[in-house]
């Protein structure tokens, strides 16, 4: 569960900083235009870190006050 948290614990991270980019750039987390409803994690093999990255930024989501969802899953 730590690894989950990573952005939180290590909120200076260049990680961290990186999601927030996204969040704020890409899924407008600022509001306004373009607005995101879902942002979604994929690659074609396993072990790249999605499930990593999307419980980090749903965290982040949580934490700027927006409402989340997070879905993990296999297809």
């Amino acid at each position: 569960l730590g690894a989950l948290r990573y952005a939180a614990d290590n909120p200076m991270s260049q990680f961290s900083e990186t999601l927030r980019h996204v969040a704020f750039e890409t899924a407008g987390f600022a509001g306004g235009f373009g607005e995101a409803n879902a942002v979604a994690f994929c690659s074609a093999k396993a072990g790249e870190g999605k499930s990593f990255v999307a419980a980090n930024f749903a965290q982040l989501a949580a934490v700027s006050g927006k409402r989340c969802l997070l879905v993990d899953c296999d297809l």
